[in-house]
């Protein structure tokens, strides 16, 4: 089944940005989207995402169940942008909610839903509930990914708990899940301000030797640490 991104867009005003955008847009834009294939909503949810800091959730959830087409109002993607919403807003309890209405009235909730609130509460420093969602990942048939992991090993490693990180780490690896570089990035900054600079070199040089090729935060995070520990030397190497 097939469906027009918006329904109707009207000419009156509207409080929301987003919505302003959509209307200067030509209609050659709005395409026909497969309900069953997500990535064929990326142009869309990636308009309304950019204005969520903008825009109450409650508000703009009034106005997506009046403007967007049936097919879409009942999609999992409709359903994450608005989970989005409440977490960037700190409203992770809201989130909650439909996350509990999609297990109970469908849509069926994707990794993305897991992924999404898993961060809203890493963001409020509630590790343990984000913990604790990602054990519920497997008991509705999905898998947690690497985006999950590097999440929580980023959580762990801003509350200085590296060792809960490398254990997150150590389980992603034997899950055949590859680390990428915000995933080393994030191990090391953690070791790195917990003292254990040693061990950072460690997995900087593990990430070289498996062709993880590192960014600039990754040199960064090394060479400011070896700088404050006096070891000048080390660190002007790393910059080559």
């Amino acid at each position: 089944m097939n469906f027009l991104f918006l329904r109707k867009i009207t000419p009156q005003s509207s409080p929301f940005p987003w919505v302003q955008l959509l209307r200067k847009l030509p209609l050659s834009t709005f395409r026909l989207f497969p309900t069953s294939q997500a990535t064929q909503f990326f142009f869309p949810v990636a308009i309304l995402q950019r204005f969520l800091p903008k825009t109450q959730p409650s508000a703009m959830k009034r106005y997506l169940n009046t403007y967007l087409h049936t097919d879409i109002r009942n999609s999992v993607e409709h359903f994450n942008v608005l989970i989005d919403g409440y977490c960037r807003n700190g409203e992770v309890s809201r989130a909650v909610e439909l996350l509990e209405g999609m297990k109970t009235n469908g849509p069926a909730p994707d990794i993305v839903t897991y992924n999404t609130l898993i961060n809203g509460f890493c963001k409020i420093g509630d590790v343990f509930t984000a913990r604790k969602l990602m054990g519920e990942i497997s008991l509705v048939n999905l898998e947690p990914n690497v985006i999950t992991y590097t999440t929580l090993i980023d959580a762990y490693c801003k509350i200085q708990c590296v060792e809960d990180a490398r254990s997150m780490y150590d389980e992603m690896t034997v899950k055949g899940l590859v680390p990428d570089v915000v995933t080393y990035t994030c191990i090391m900054n953690g070791l790195c301000k917990s003292g254990k600079v040693k061990e950072a070199k460690s997995v900087f040089r593990e990430m070289e030797e498996v062709g993880v090729v590192p960014n600039h935060f990754s040199y960064a995070t090394l060479i400011d640490s070896l700088f404050k520990e006096g070891n000048e030397a080390e660190a002007f190497a790393f910059q080559g």
